[in-house]
């Protein structure tokens, strides 16, 4: 009998065994806002040009100054952070898009507001995503695909008012628990929606 050798591991999360419960939802609505607060919790250089501050051209300084002056190319890697932290997001948000309804152990509310959550968040990594590049992937699943060709402008502000429009029904006016704090809420709703 070999059946010893069947591994059956506790300590990984996959998600065959994640997406049960409303606090899984709310886990991986916590990893969303970590993901795209992370494009913006750096000196975003992004934000350098036509503003008021500026760099001068040495030392670690020389990526500021490319947008500072509206010289900035895909090798600065002030802009390959912004591509990677919204590819991050928009890959957690579909991962979450796809599974979301397999949380039986949570109220509908909570699939709702996670669904409406992850597509709100999927919608704003592609607005600044298309703002900043244009033309980019539009990956709507979480499966990673090789040589992906980018959608147009237009098929990716479809796909943005669509997610909206999504986001706009499931998501509440108001959050509560963990997302809200001092009366105010942390994450996205149905105004922040309308809103974008």
């Amino acid at each position: 009998n070999k059946s010893f050798l069947d591994e059956k591991p506790q300590g990984s999360i996959t998600p065959v065994s994640f997406y049960k419960t409303g606090e899984d939802l709310e886990m991986a609505e916590a990893a969303l806002a970590l993901q795209l607060n992370g494009a913006f919790n750096t000196i975003v250089g992004v934000y350098y040009a036509a503003d008021d501050i500026t760099s001068k051209r040495s030392g670690n300084k020389i990526e500021f100054s490319d947008f500072d002056a509206f010289n900035a190319n895909a090798s600065n890697s002030r802009m390959t952070a912004w591509w990677n932290y919204f590819y991050a997001t928009i890959k957690s948000a579909n991962a979450l898009l796809q599974n979301y309804t397999k949380a039986t152990a949570a109220t509908d509310d909570q699939r709702n507001n996670a669904a409406g959550y992850a597509y709100f968040m999927r919608a704003i990594s592609y607005f600044y995503l298309t703002r900043s590049w244009g033309q980019v992937p539009m990956p709507t699943e979480a499966v990673p695909q090789a040589d992906r060709p980018n959608a147009t402008v237009a098929e990716l502000y479809n796909l943005i008012v669509a997610d909206l429009q999504k986001a706009e029904t499931m998501l509440p006016d108001h959050w509560t628990g963990k997302s809200r704090q001092n009366s105010i809420d942390i994450l996205a709703t149905k105004g922040s929606a309308k809103a974008l």
